[in-house]
């Protein structure tokens, strides 16, 4: 790993941890910093994997899992980011727990040393099925997290509002195309230093930009739809004497 990369990752650990110590201080915290703070931990994480290679002996399947945050909870931080009042429901957590899921499957089948009894070849489909599942999923969270920043873009929006939501979708879809498809996917002939570099890049591009957007959004809340505010009760008179 060059010392570029390594500068960066370690960049990206300060700035995550940073992030979970003023969240875990806070006396009041939203949807947005909790899963903000979930988010900062898996990317911390992911980071000291890559870093530390495979050194960390009975730890690394922990960290491998743990690393899931990242796909999964980004998405419910664009929500908790551009959709006001955004609750967090079965669907959300069943598509964020099924990228969870196959992973922690996975990670527990090679601690157990199944391939003896499934045969290698057997082993291998089951390892590639779960493969599957976990990049359909991740892919899946990666383009609504995109949309998340689209959908109730108004022209009534503030000029300060579009612009964060433009520099938001512009870091964010430079950032997944390149990794995603360019290198994780593309036939990209690049040094493995290289290509550590550009990962670790876009990793501290999408944190600090998402960072400034969490920022804004705690100085210029969303306001609730007509439909959302709650509303007086009515309560009778037979109620209001007994009360």
């Amino acid at each position: 790993m060059s010392d570029i990369a390594l500068i960066t990752k370690l960049a990206v650990i300060g700035v995550a941890l940073i992030w979970i110590l003023r969240i875990t201080l806070m006396r009041r915290r939203s949807a947005l910093h909790l899963t903000w703070a979930v988010f900062c931990g898996g990317l911390a994480t992911l980071m000291v994997r890559e870093i530390s290679g495979d050194s960390l002996g009975v730890f690394q399947p922990w960290l491998v899992i743990a690393s899931c945050c990242t796909c999964g909870m980004f998405w419910l931080v664009a929500r908790a980011l551009f959709r006001p009042g955004a609750s967090i429901g079965l669907p959300q957590i069943a598509l964020v727990g099924g990228i969870f899921a196959p992973t922690a499957l996975r990670q527990g089948l090679e601690s157990t040393g199944v391939d003896t009894w499934m045969g290698a070849a057997g082993y291998a489909g089951l390892d590639q099925a779960l493969g599957g599942l976990v990049t359909l999923l991740s892919s899946t969270v990666l383009v609504l997290s995109f949309w998340e920043g689209i959908r109730g873009w108004t022209p009534g929006l503030s000029i300060n509002e579009k612009r964060m939501r433009g520099l938001y979708l512009a870091t964010f879809g430079l950032c997944v195309s390149t990794c995603v498809m360019l290198l994780d996917h593309g036939e990209a002939n690049l040094s493995p230093e290289l290509m550590a570099g550009i990962q670790a890049a876009c990793a501290l591009s999408i944190l600090t930009v998402t960072s400034v957007a969490v920022r804004y959004r705690e100085l210029h809340p969303l306001k609730l739809p007509d439909d959302m505010r709650s509303r007086p009760v009515e309560v009778d008179e037979e109620t209001r004497q007994l009360a």
